[in-house]
């Protein structure tokens, strides 16, 4: 049960990072957005929302990465707790992935990953729109 624990672990430390990227992202676009309508003093904002719409692109890419460490290294631990299952008289985490093995039916959901995946994908299809239109517009 003890490895179990760390694999939740990873789970709550993958929902933080989640958290942090989610916030950083929001708060370049919200910058990037408010020095399109307000300005930034002396320098153009249209200059100041292109390099914040790049690094939302380049927040958003490093997200991806660390979404798909988070998902290999879980991948992993769940290999390891289903191998220990197979010397325990029951295989519970193996029954929740399965239901079929324990007569219930198929247990059809989206992976918590695909869900994961779409919040960068999201903002970094914003922040590339905010490019277009930055460029469009002539600036």
């Amino acid at each position: 049960m003890l490895y179990a624990g760390l694999a939740d672990q990873v789970s709550n430390r993958r929902e933080g990072a989640n958290r942090l990227y989610g916030t950083l992202a929001v708060a370049l676009l919200v910058f990037s957005g408010a020095a399109l309508r307000f300005g930034v003093g002396s320098i153009p904002g249209e200059l100041v929302a292109i390099g914040l719409a790049v690094g939302t692109i380049l927040v958003c890419g490093s997200w991806i990465r660390v979404i798909r460490s988070y998902k290999e290294l879980n991948r992993e631990k769940f290999r390891v707790i289903h191998e220990l299952e197979g010397h325990l008289p029951f295989d519970f985490f193996l029954k929740e992935w399965d239901p079929k093995k324990s007569g219930g039916k198929s247990n059809r959901y989206l992976q918590l990953t695909i869900a994961e995946y779409s919040l960068p994908l999201i903002f970094m299809l914003v922040a590339a729109a905010t490019l277009v239109i930055v460029i469009l517009k002539g600036w």
